[in-house]
């Protein structure tokens, strides 16, 4: 137990420090749709488990008494877009909520009361990745130094100090992450079942995590190690589990809706019918506003807080920094990038070995190797050639085509550690597909199932930009979740370099330093401005 003593004291004080903010910082509705997000939980907390999309509203009186003369107040209550979200985190919320108003009638108390489930997620989720390193081989103090690294994100800690299910879906995918590792690395049946649990209840809390769902699911069918009557006997299982709340959550859009992925818009006429995505791509900064936002983008609509002069709100006031903190942030990304990308060139293997079908229950990675191994010697170096050239090609392309910010970071950075995963991705099949060691594979699978996700958010995005003829919904916070798999890579990936403990703690030093430089210089004024 005295193992532990140091990592829970360092998830308590970072879960603490997300509290401080929650209480004393970040003013109410400063959150991303925090406004939606609050009125769902009480939506829950009054016995409304499942409000209806067009029918649930966001009340004007939700953070503070409307004023008594109604023609002093023109916001009135607006449809709460948020409860296209599946339920699972309003429902956790609801509980340090109820608790709070059971308590007293101040609803200073029931707003950070109900703030206190992301923080404590944080705390837990730094918790779970201590505990994923440390199944990965790495030592105690780099175990913490790397799992605590999250916590120093601007945006993901201004998060965790608020009313969002981004933090806590952080966690169940940590979770989820956890016991993928232990399944990859062990063969433990009931891991790939936990998995599958926590996948769901990831599908249950946002429907970013169903592309998730589908990508680990793959993982663990191409890794089951069973005689096939008993693999399809377990992906059918693996499926059922992982897929339930997904499943659900469509069935009642159909219902309700009659489709199953509706989110409450109804298509306009389209603003842009003949844009294609090479020219949504090439004509906005899309790259750039992912990066700046995922790490620090800050505000929404604290500025209508005060009651004489609720007239003023009409619409947000946002910030983000992109500055020495952010430039310091992309080197340390890019830093990490290379350590990855110098793995991935030194695992692709220099000769095939046949892998004696005796030694373990059949697999489809196992089956794939083999069928590598059958093949003419010169196959291998002829294919892991190609792969690296079509890498090369869609980076070279990508570089000369797509949006660049103008500056060293804001652009060349920006556009390098995008494109990055695009050059790496074809050379990182051949490597999955070929080798038999499961700690290669899972560096493999952070990097696979990441550019999936990016490259179905791109879709998302420009089929925004297409209905609305600008860019929309470009939030960097929506990678957060995919944080957990991409940072097993990296741990791979820097412990086959031998990285020590202490560049581990002056990489920390440096985030924890530019977090509190991007608060006391730019985040804590502006909350302070944007309060009338």
């Amino acid at each position: 137990m005295k193992s532990w003593r140091l990592p829970f004291l360092i998830a308590a004080l970072i879960a603490m420090k997300s509290v401080f903010l929650a209480f004393f910082v970040i003013p109410p509705a400063d959150i991303p749709d925090e406004s939606g997000h609050y009125a769902y939980v009480k939506d829950i907390a009054s016995g409304n488990f499942f409000p209806l999309l067009g029918r649930s509203t966001i009340p004007n009186d939700l953070w503070m008494d409307a004023p008594p003369n109604k023609a002093e107040s023109p916001v009135l209550p607006r449809n709460n877009y948020i409860v296209q979200h599946p339920p699972l985190y309003y429902a956790a919320a609801a509980i340090p909520y109820a608790l709070a108003r059971a308590a007293t009638d101040d609803r200073w108390y029931h707003i950070r009361f109900t703030r206190l489930v992301s923080a404590l997620s944080l705390g837990l989720a730094v918790l779970v990745l201590f505990r994923t390193f440390q199944d990965l081989g790495l030592q105690k103090n780099q175990s913490i130094l790397l799992a605590s690294s999250i916590a120093f994100i601007p945006t993901l800690s201004n998060l965790s100090a608020g009313i969002t299910n981004d933090i806590f879906l952080l966690l169940l995918c940590a979770l989820a992450t956890l016991h993928l590792v232990r399944f990859v690395l062990h063969q433990r049946i009931a891991d790939a079942y936990s998995t599958a649990l926590w996948l769901t209840m990831a599908g249950a809390t946002k429907m970013t995590a169903w592309i998730m769902i589908a990508g680990y699911v793959a993982i663990m069918l191409y890794e089951l190690e069973v005689p096939w009557r008993r693999w399809l006997l377990h992906a059918v299982g693996i499926s059922m589990v992982a897929f339930a709340a997904p499943a659900w959550w469509m069935l009642r859009n159909f219902v309700n809706f009659g489709t199953p992925f509706y989110i409450g818009i109804d298509t306009p006429p389209l603003a842009l019918p003949d844009a294609t995505v090479l020219q949504f791509l090439s004509s906005e900064p899309f790259f750039y506003f992912i990066w700046v936002h995922f790490y620090a983008l800050f505000g929404f609509s604290g500025y209508c807080q005060t009651p004489e002069l609720i007239h003023l709100c009409v619409g947000t006031q946002i910030t983000h920094v992109n500055n020495e903190p952010f430039f310091g942030f992309l080197m340390i990304t890019a830093a990490v990038a290379l350590v990855v990308a110098l793995y991935i060139l030194k695992s692709f293997p220099k000769k095939q070995i046949l892998r004696d079908p005796g030694q373990r229950d059949p697999s489809l990675h196992a089956f794939i190797e083999n069928s590598l191994a059958r093949t003419p010697g010169f196959f291998m170096p002829l294919l892991g050639i190609s792969a690296v050239f079509a890498g090369a090609l869609f980076f070279i392309a990508g570089f000369l085509h797509l949006y660049r910010q103008p500056g060293f970071f804001a652009g060349y950075m920006v556009s390098f550690l995008t494109l990055l995963p695009v050059l790496l991705a074809p050379l990182s099949l051949v490597v999955l597909a070929s080798t038999s060691n499961a700690r290669t594979r899972l560096v493999q699978y952070g990097l696979l199932v990441f550019l999936l996700f990016g490259i179905l958010f791109i879709r998302q995005a420009h089929i925004a930009y297409v209905i609305i003829g600008e860019m929309r919904g470009v939030q960097g916070r929506y990678f957060f979740s995919y944080l957990p798999i991409m940072l097993v890579s990296a741990a791979i990936a820097l412990q086959s370099i031998k990285f020590r403990s202490q560049h581990f703690l002056w990489v920390l030093i440096l985030l924890v330093l530019a977090e509190t430089y991007t608060y006391v210089q730019h985040v804590i004024p502006f909350f302070e401005a944007v309060r009338l």
